[in-house]
């Protein structure tokens, strides 16, 4: 009977010790794509210096910010901080991202977050996708706040040349949404691996390359159609 009850405070122990969660609706979305190659999976917090985060809060006004190698929660982290909004914190940064803490803070005494958008390619690295939400590379992990509850997507698929970005399993930017309960004051924890990108080409070409296509099209159309002089 001693032993059941043991049992029993160690399993509401670890229920109770464990944080924020990210559902079972782990989810993935071409968004703008990319012909990329890439490089190793050795992926720390120092490599992910210049990802872009940006966080919405419930007053629907959107804020962001680059990580850099000194976070305002102290030396040895990797983060980025809007005052009286939000921070994030990456530690510890020297091993791999897959086996750290990610966490964002919300520092706001009044609203919520609604969502958190985080770009690592502008680090020149990547996600890396698992077909098993929960056992997948973007999951829970002891950190933040007991309760808070977000879905995760994967967006802006990464394809080697000659696949289709339908078919990609990294992408360039986590977003977490429809959140419950990330509400003042509060911190949301998950874990997530990276590898990192030696090269990316946009699949949709740039708005002033497709403009001079254009010019060059329409001009040898003129050529074509003009009456020789006499």
């Amino acid at each position: 009977m001693g032993k059941l009850r043991i049992a029993v405070l160690l399993c509401l122990g670890s229920s109770l010790s464990f944080g924020s969660t990210i559902n079972s609706a782990v989810g993935r979305s071409v968004g703008t794509s990319y012909t990329t190659t890439f490089g190793n999976s050795n992926v720390s917090f120092t490599d992910l210096i210049g990802s872009i985060i940006t966080v919405t809060m419930s007053d629907l006004n959107s804020y962001n910010c680059a990580f850099f190698a000194v976070s305002a929660t102290g030396g040895g982290h990797v983060g980025c901080t809007v005052a009286n909004q939000f921070s994030f914190d990456g530690n510890p940064t020297s091993s791999q991202t897959n086996s750290a803490g990610w966490l964002v803070n919300n520092l706001s005494a009044s609203l919520a977050i609604t969502s958190v958008s985080i770009n690592v390619l502008a680090s020149d690295a990547a996600f890396e996708w698992a077909a098993t939400a929960g056992a997948g590379t973007v999951k829970s992990n002891n950190g933040g706040t007991l309760g808070i509850t977000a879905d995760a997507l994967m967006t802006d698929a990464l394809h080697l040349s000659g696949d289709l970005a339908t078919d990609a399993t990294r992408y360039g930017t986590l977003r977490l949404n429809n959140f419950v309960g990330f509400t003042a004051l509060t911190s949301f924890g998950f874990t997530a691996s990276n590898i990192n990108v030696a090269s990316a080409i946009s699949d949709v070409p740039e708005p002033t390359t497709s403009a001079m296509v254009c010019l060059a099209l329409l001009g040898l159309g003129v050529l074509r159609f003009r009456k020789p002089l006499r």
